[in-house]
Formats: C-alpha cells, structure tokens, sequence
C-alpha cells in the first residue's frame, strides 16, 4: 500500500520476488470536493480529523494537547469517530456512514491526522479527494500519500503554526493535491496479475 509499508515488511526479513506498491482508492461518487468552496477571509479555519479506531496510536495524546492548547477563536475543529478522551473544544462527532463523512469532510479546510506508523491512510485519502490539503504526523505512509499538498510535523507544539501557514496560502495547497483513481489502481492489480 505504501513504500513505508514496504520497507516495514522488508524490516522483518520477509522476501519479495518483485514487490508492487499500490496505493489505496475511495470511491468518487461519495469522495470528491465540494462543488464551491467557501471563503477563508472573515472565518475561522475549519479543521477536521477522522478515526474509527480508538487506540492511542491514532493520535489520542495529540488531540488532547489541541484541545487544551488551540486558540479556538481562531480554529473550529470537528473530530469524526471513536476517541476515548474527553474533549471540551473538539466537536466529535460519533461515527457516521461514509456518505456523513465526506459531507463532513466538504465542510472544512484542511484535514488533520496524527495517527502513528499508518500504512495507507484510509481516512487520510477521503480528505485530500474531498480536496482538504493535510498537517500530518510525520509517521508511515503520510508523507507519500500528501505529497506537496500539505505540511508534517513531529510534535504537536508544532501544529498551531502549521495551520497559520495553510491558511495563509490555503489555494496552493489545495491545488497540489493528488489522489489515485479508483480506476488507476484497480488498473495496477490487473497489471500485476497479468490480466492487462
């Protein structure tokens, strides 16, 4: 699914004949940008993190240190999911069917993930389809699914100022996004099966 996921299979002395790497895909009638996008100026930025799993390496400690430490007059913030923390300033939102998710996913400017040695982010995927450029924990796959569409970081200390910047220049963020098609990567498994 990823060349992290690669080398962590490498890592364990499992041997590949001829290793593919193939991203994952969502499906584009439920995961695609709005049709407009609402102006940035005179509003908060609208951020947005998703998980369906509530272990703790899916983040938990770094949205609780957002949740204490954001300036919420500045950012609105929507957790999607399962966490088990108690968050005061975080909206969550209990886990909705995927249809729910991409209207939420719509809805917001950039997409935050801080889940940890993440193979091919499923969650991560929807958003840049939806077209949220990403601030991303900089652990397994995410850095090769966000490209240049976004910014990593290592510490959640890090993560206020990163979301200025995206504000900042939000546009050129969005327009670097790149997603795999549904169609592309079911083409690269017939390839690999000899069937195309």
């Amino acid at each position: 699914q990823s060349e992290y996921s690669l080398r962590a299979h490498q890592a364990m002395n499992l041997g590949f004949r001829e290793p593919v790497v193939i991203s994952n895909a969502v499906d584009p009638e439920i995961f695609h940008p709005p049709k407009a996008r609402a102006n940035l100026v005179g509003r908060k930025l609208r951020v947005i993190s998703a998980s369906w799993s509530d272990n703790r390496n899916k983040g938990a400690d770094v949205y609780e240190w957002l949740d204490r430490n954001l300036d919420f007059s500045r950012v609105e913030y929507t957790f999607v999911g399962r966490m088990a923390s108690e968050l005061k300033n975080i909206r969550v939102v209990p886990p909705v069917p995927s249809h729910e998710v991409a209207e939420l996913l719509r809805e917001n400017d950039v997409y935050l993930t801080a889940s940890r040695n993440d193979p091919c982010s499923n969650s991560l995927i929807e958003a840049l389809s939806c077209g949220l450029p990403a601030v991303y924990l900089n652990s397994g796959g995410h850095p090769e699914l966000v490209g240049n569409a976004g910014l990593r970081f290592e510490t959640a200390e890090e993560i206020p100022s990163l979301l200025e910047q995206m504000a900042s220049d939000i546009d050129r963020f969005r327009s670097r996004i790149l997603v795999p098609s549904m169609e592309n990567v079911a083409g690269r498994y017939l390839e690999v099966l000899g069937l195309k």
